[in-house]
């Protein structure tokens, strides 16, 4: 059943963003969604969207999900790393917010 809602979570990634968008699994139950040439605000309303979808697709079996997300942007000297960190660090701030919400880190 786990396996399914996450083959399922991945269609939904994939099919709601652009095709320059990179879509991958993080690990566990995480995914990562690289959107090139999109400022804070776009990727804070691309996951809203990806969030509102999630939220409202019927899995079959478990019926409801929903999902948190964590946002940040390239920043002047960041590294692959850096910009990841902070989007675990802001996904985080999601869960401890309350679960089934967008959050953003806009600052190291």
């Amino acid at each position: 059943v786990g396996d399914k809602t996450l083959i399922d979570i991945a269609k939904i990634l994939k099919q709601n963003s652009r095709t320059t968008d990179i879509v991958g699994r993080w690990g566990g139950e995480e995914f990562v969604v690289i959107l090139p040439h999109t400022n804070l605000k776009s990727a804070l309303e691309h996951a809203n969207l990806l969030r509102a979808k999630i939220e409202a697709y019927s899995f079959e079996v478990i019926e409801k999900a929903t999902s948190s997300f964590g946002v940040s942007c390239y920043l002047d000297g960041d590294s692959a790393k850096s910009i990841l960190k902070r989007a675990d660090d802001a996904l985080y701030d999601a869960k401890n917010s309350g679960r089934n919400r967008v959050s953003a880190r806009e600052e190291n």
